[in-house]
């Protein structure tokens, strides 16, 4: 996998217009993280703003020249049980010929949103959709955790429903972001006002914690952003 943190701007733009181009090895999965091109914005030579695919748009068309993206909105009972995650709805769309390079920010609320190359539409999936220059308001509920403790392990294990031994498993190989950064140690008490990205399994933003005085056990508000 390509490390981008280590390329020039240059390289970069090269690497994007690659992957737009269609060479796996620079596809968003394996290039950008949907959250991870945030960390890119200090670099004033990309001009990032707007958006992950947005920016990777950008990145690989002439300075001016808009994004070509839409948006499609659906309801999500259109589609099978299965296809009702980001993994899911990603593998729901290669299978029908789109290819991940089209394929942006994914938002699942009441109403599901893609962002899409402007070229790519849902008929395959027979799904009917409302196209959008630009997303809609989206509001995500608010979720109350139990976790052993504010430890990154113990929060990622209670928030992404995995084991404690898979949680320090995915810290340890960079798996996990709090504020778009890889969490350095599993002993780290995460805090509110922290996003938190769980690669392949999706990100939430902690709202607000504390500690139950009569359990000794800590709890977290969270609003998962992707599910």
């Amino acid at each position: 996998m390509l490390n981008w943190r280590e390329l020039e701007a240059s390289e970069v733009l090269a690497a994007v217009q690659q992957g737009l181009d269609g060479d796996a090895r620079y596809l968003p999965t394996g290039f950008l993280d949907t959250h991870q091109w945030q960390d890119l914005q200090d670099n004033a030579a990309l001009q990032l703003t707007g958006g992950f695919e947005r920016a990777q748009y950008r990145l690989a068309h002439a300075a001016g020249t808009p994004a070509p993206l839409h948006f499609a909105i659906f309801d999500p009972g259109q589609l099978p049980g299965n296809a009702r995650t980001v993994n899911g709805l990603r593998s729901l769309l290669r299978g029908s010929g789109i290819a991940d390079s089209a394929v942006g920010d994914i938002y699942l609320d009441e109403r599901f949103v893609l962002a899409l190359h402007s070229g790519q539409y849902l008929d395959e999936l027979e799904v009917e959709a409302d196209y959008a220059a630009t997303p809609p308001a989206l509001s995500f509920s608010e979720e109350r955790l139990t976790s052993a403790s504010l430890r990154a392990d113990a929060v990622v294990s209670a928030a992404f429903r995995v084991s404690r031994a898979e949680a320090q498993k995915a810290l340890q190989y960079g798996f996990v972001y709090a504020d778009f950064a890889p969490i350095a140690k599993r002993t780290q008490d995460l805090h509110p006002g922290q996003r938190l990205v769980y690669r392949t399994r999706g990100s939430l933003d902690i709202v607000d914690s504390g500690v139950n005085p009569r359990s000794g056990r800590s709890w977290l508000l969270i609003r998962r952003l992707t599910v």
